[in-house]
């Protein structure tokens, strides 16, 4: 913002400079309508020196203009010729000239003095207006000066009154903060308590669902052995029945013999039921077979069919491989737990990764040799041992990894129970599902190692599986032949392609 207001200098003064001058406004100062009234006598007063200063210059302007041309009528002149005229005349000029000098010299005298006067009177109205502005100054920084310290005082007052309520609210909300958390620990906790002893609870009633299903497929099992057992023992009986009947025909001849007493009815009723079973026998063996035969498979079936029964031997072996496995290691963790406690019972992950490594890759070794068979039952071709140790040790770190996080679950209050519940429950469906992928892994990088030995020009996807086929599956079975090692759009060489996955890499002609 600029500054408009007219400075004030030594150099003279005007009264409409003395009218129009205008000062600064500022907060709590003087009376503006005070000064203005000064001002304007000021101005009064100055416009009253240059009227006389006016009128003296007037006056002098008239003396110097009759000196300079006196009046003189004809009478006069005619009255003053001669010699003493011409004296008078002469005198009369002198005494003009000095009047016209005095009164020149008084006028200069009386112009010095009314400058003299104006300039004291305007230096004096400077002064004094200096020094009321001065004052004014003074007083308006004497005001800024009280105004500011009275603010910094009510500001510092302020702050300090907040800083206090700030201080009391952080207080409380720091307080409020420590309750909540406090609470939220112990809400935490005893859901934690309540999960744990939930999680005890679902691992006993998985092991025991574990254990009734083993139940039921042991007693299915039994009775379908025994069914198949009793089918093929009656349908023995019946041919070697029938055999016998046909070698040695019986013929029942009446006899004039007299049983004794106590045996007559028994032998006649054992000759009736004899007769009975044998003619049973002979109408059982004449009868034709009424039993369905089973379907033939073709196709894709059949391919699905014949290697279902090239990896069901290294499915049995690696399932039970493992199972064995989990029992030793859960034998660990319980000795360990026993001695050590809950904080180093399941020792480094990586040995124990190894454990069932270990276990794992012969039985995938064979299960990749059969799907070399599957392709190609001439071909030599062996699949890499870096392939077949990356599978088992993806196989090993899944299991590991997904047991480890289940105990780590329970952190100090791992108990015998707990440890028990979690490796049944592996030792259940979970590991079979696992062992299921792991060895279609291994006989499908078999097959395409089999198509590459052999000369085979490619692959092609069949989709597998109870169920409907999942989208990617169907995908990749659409996409038909393909060369060996080459990725269907699913980004897959081979199955599975998600787990429980069934699908098969079929060579193609």
């Amino acid at each position: 913002m600029t500054d408009d207001r007219t400075s004030i200098s030594s150099s003279r003064l005007s009264p409409a400079d003395v009218v129009r001058h205008s000062f600064g406004i500022v907060r709590r100062g003087f009376d503006p309508a005070e000064v203005r009234s000064f001002l304007e006598l000021v101005a009064r007063e100055l416009n009253g020196v240059e009227a006389r200063e006016v009128e003296l210059r007037r006056q002098i302007a008239e003396a110097e203009e009759r000196a300079k041309h006196p009046v003189l009528d004809e009478a006069t002149l005619s009255a003053a010729l001669g010699q003493s005229s011409a004296q008078v005349l002469r005198n009369a000029h002198e005494e003009a000239a000095r009047i016209v000098a005095r009164a020149e010299q008084s006028a200069a005298q009386m112009l010095r003095l009314a400058q003299e006067q104006a300039t004291e009177l305007e230096v004096a109205t400077e002064t004094s207006i200096g020094q009321r502005i001065a004052d004014v100054e003074l007083q308006a920084t004497a005001l800024e000066h009280e105004s500011r310290s009275r603010a910094e005082a009510m500001l510092h007052a302020a702050r300090g009154d907040g800083e206090t309520l700030v201080a009391h609210a952080r207080e409380q909300g720091r307080t409020m903060v420590e309750q909540a958390q406090e609470q939220r620990r112990r809400v935490l906790a005893d859901m934690d308590q309540r999960r744990r002893r939930m999680l005890v609870q679902i691992e006993q009633l998985r092991a025991a669902r574990d254990e009734l299903g083993a139940a039921v497929i042991g007693v299915r099992d039994s009775v379908d052995r025994i069914t198949a057992e009793l089918a093929r023992s009656d349908e023995d009986a019946k041919i070697a029945a029938a055999e016998v009947a046909r070698r040695h025909p019986m013929q029942v001849e009446p006899t004039t013999a007299e049983p004794p007493a106590d045996a007559a009815e028994p032998l006649l009723g054992e000759d009736k039921s004899v007769d009975e079973l044998f003619a049973k026998i002979r109408a059982a063996a004449d009868e034709p077979a009424t039993e369905p035969s089973a379907p033939l498979l073709t196709g894709d079936a059949a391919l699905l069919a014949a290697r279902d029964a090239a990896i069901e031997p290294s499915v049995s072996a690696l399932s039970r491989k493992l199972k064995r496995t989990l029992q030793d290691d859960q034998n660990r963790v319980l000795e360990a737990l026993r001695g050590e406690g809950a904080s180093e019972v399941l020792g480094d992950e990586r040995a124990q990764q190894e454990l069932y490594l270990n276990a794992a890759e012969p039985i995938l070794a064979d299960a990749a040799a059969a799907g070399v068979r599957f392709a190609d039952p001439d071909a030599s071709a062996m699949v890499s041992k870096e392939i077949l140790e990356g599978q088992a040790e993806q196989l090993a770190a899944t299991v590991v990894t997904l047991l480890r996080r289940h105990l780590d679950a329970f952190g100090a209050e791992l108990s015998p129970e707990a440890v028990g519940a979690a490796f049944k429950e592996w030792r259940g469906q979970r590991v079979e599902r696992l062992v299921g992928d792991a060895v279609l892994s291994s006989f499908n990088t078999g097959v395409l190692a089999g198509v590459h030995a052999g000369g085979v020009s490619g692959v092609r996807w069949i989709v597998g599986g109870d169920g409907p086929a999942c989208v990617d599956c169907a995908d990749n079975a659409l996409a038909g032949p393909l060369r060996a090692g080459e990725e269907f759009p699913t980004g897959h060489r081979y199955p599975p392609v998600h787990p429980g996955c069934r699908c098969l890499v079929a060579p193609t002609s």
